[in-house]
């Protein structure tokens, strides 16, 4: 293992345990769905040894992966063991459904001053909830979540969130959720934009994947389009028209591409196309996001909404800018949640497959040993200016053509491994709640 020199060698200041991976749910947008795994719940002995190894070093820990924390069969052990042996004003975070978070629990867990709870909960109409959230027991998590917000009230846990799920089926529902629950005593409501795991989930996304940026300087080709068709096509009396109406069309398209390029952007025709195609949808989007700020305003609540064009300007790592990593439930030390686990995910009119990526095991060697090596320091030094060391391949034409760079994640067009040049969470499109 190789390290660096440094006054100050990286340590983070969050980590994320991945604690188990089963879950009581069938969510019609989680990646469970969508592929076929081992499921396991981390020992409760390797926990408690990186507990004590890691957490006196960081400022908080994080218990969720891909799974419910609340089946690990020691839940309530492993939040006591993070605050035995974090320092005294560690946090500890951890999101759930709710299902399993009974008054007794609550009044459990609490013992060891957790500070924040997050509850997903992507509408307050129960129907279409069921049908999001298989599994889901309406008068289990009301009542549940009744207790939760009455413990909140009472000052017995600092913050109190939910975490939404934002699809075409319930973009409706969100304000009325803001109202909902601002009466539970809900102090934040953090929405993402569903992850297309599987080919038909692309149906439920709000979203484009063609930067702002492009998008607004791109506007004219549209309309330059449209008025290429109308002048090849026809004359005022329905006639057909010489190919000079052709050229005088599109005399001063070389002019706008040159303007793009002065930007120092590329610009992929067939993405602006597409979304040219379904603009009236961002429209209706951005006017119920904009309602609903107004009423999380109103009931003083905290409302984090995604982007709905991502901008290249606040390109950003959620995990680096955070001084966070993750832990798979085997151990291994990944960068972000995307790596967690090999997945499938749909974008750019292509199948990507995302391999999972592990920088070391933290049953063979220390956190120290792997943040501060070689490879996971090269990585991060990359990623802290990703807007500057990765392409985005939205706005690359070839994202939509077979390029080589965009069926995995193995690399990019700038000779990076692994590649992020995809990554939604990066954008703002998808976010991560830690």
């Amino acid at each position: 293992m190789q390290y660096f020199e440094e006054k100050s060698p990286f340590y983070p200041d969050i980590v994320q345990i991945e604690i188990t991976t089963n879950c009581n749910f069938h969510c019609k947008m989680c990646l469970r769905n969508f592929q076929k795994g081992h499921y396991q719940n981390m020992p409760l002995e390797q926990f408690e040894a990186m507990a004590e190894q890691i957490f006196p070093k960081i400022k908080k820990v994080v218990l969720y992966g891909h799974g419910e924390p609340l089946m690990h069969p020691d839940f309530e052990k492993l939040v006591k063991y993070s605050r035995k042996y974090l320092p005294k004003d560690g946090k500890i975070d951890f999101t759930t459904n709710g299902s399993l978070l009974t008054p007794e629990k609550i009044d459990k867990i609490l013992l060891n001053n957790i500070n924040k709870i997050i509850v997903s909960f992507d509408t307050s109409n129960f129907m279409k909830l069921k049908e999001i959230r298989s599994g889901i027991q309406e008068d289990q998590i009301t009542s549940n979540f009744q207790y939760l917000s009455k413990q909140r009230k009472e000052g017995k846990i600092a913050e109190l969130a939910i975490e939404t799920v934002i699809m075409r089926s319930n973009l409706h529902d969100l304000p009325y959720l803001i109202e909902y629950c601002s009466e539970f005593n809900v102090d934040s409501i953090y929405v993402s934009h569903v992850l297309p795991y599987d080919e038909s989930m692309l149906l439920e996304t709000l979203y484009f994947t063609v930067s702002k940026e492009s998008w607004e300087i791109s506007q004219e080709i549209v309309g330059k389009g449209w008025e290429i068709f109308q002048k090849t096509m026809f004359d005022p009396v329905g006639a057909e028209v010489s190919t000079d109406a052709l050229i005088k069309a599109t005399n001063n398209v070389e002019d706008i591409w040159k303007r793009i390029r002065e930007h120092g952007i590329e610009t992929n025709p067939p993405l602006i196309f597409d979304a040219s195609k379904k603009f009236d949808l961002a429209i209706e989007t951005e006017r119920v996001f904009n309602k609903t700020r107004g009423l999380a305003k109103k009931n003083k609540v905290y409302l984090e909404l995604p982007e709905i064009f991502p901008m290249l300007s606040k390109r950003v790592c959620p995990y680096v800018s955070r001084n966070a990593i993750i832990v798979r439930v085997n151990g291994d030390v990944a960068t972000c949640y995307n790596f967690l686990h090999n997945h499938k995910v749909f974008i750019n009119n292509h199948e990507r497959y995302v391999k999972e990526l592990s920088f070391g095991n933290l049953h063979t060697e220390s956190l120290d040993e792997i943040v501060q090596g070689k490879d996971y320091y090269n990585f991060r030094k990359i990623l802290l200016n990703i807007s500057k060391n990765i392409p985005w391949s939205g706005d690359c034409l070839y994202s939509t053509t077979n390029c080589f760079f965009v069926s995995n994640n193995d690399s990019d067009c700038y000779g990076n491994s692994p590649g992020c040049n995809e990554c939604l969470y990066s954008v703002g499109l998808v976010n991560c709640i830690f």
